[in-house]
């Protein structure tokens, strides 16, 4: 009989990869109620995919596979301090020096770059979601395998004849 934390064990780097992926996936994914859930299989294989909030695989139900981790949909624009920075980063040089002047005295936010330029918005969105999903995804992967890893230690044998 295998045991579910060898099974996570020998696959480390696999559920790594796809737990990044899965954090990655959900950052700045719009919707609520929606997660990115990562499994192994008996034989292994680890996949993600997205599921509803109150929702489990049949295939998890069944014991078919074991569901590694989920992580919400959530979006990083959450720090009102931070917004205000990130944006002025996500400017070149040029645009944030006539992106500032048309602010005069007001903060950065999302909204007054989308009243000077609506076209550099979804760029400065888009390309801190990826720099945010990119940066924190590791840390995130490594929390939710170690807590993984955790609770197969005190889980029963894998039942290879169903």
């Amino acid at each position: 009989m295998k045991k579910w934390a060898d099974l996570v064990e020998v696959n480390k780097d696999d559920i790594l990869k796809t737990l990044e992926k899965a954090y990655i996936d959900a950052c700045g994914a719009e919707g609520d109620g929606f997660q990115e859930c990562v499994d192994i299989t008996k034989d292994g294989e680890v996949s993600s995919y997205t599921i509803g909030d109150n929702s489990t695989s049949m295939d998890v139900l069944e014991g078919e596979t074991l569901e590694i981790a989920r992580v919400d949909w959530f979006n990083p624009w959450s720090n009102e301090e931070e917004k205000s920075t990130r944006i002025l980063e996500g400017l070149t040089p040029e645009e944030a020096k006539a992106f500032q002047a048309f602010l005069g005295e007001e903060e950065a936010c999302m909204d007054a770059l989308n009243k000077w330029n609506s076209e550099i918005v979804d760029r400065v969105r888009a390309e801190y979601i990826d720099d945010y999903g990119a940066t924190m995804a590791n840390d995130w992967a490594v929390d939710a395998f170690n807590q993984c890893v955790d609770m197969v230690s005190n889980m029963v044998d894998i039942d290879e004849d169903e």
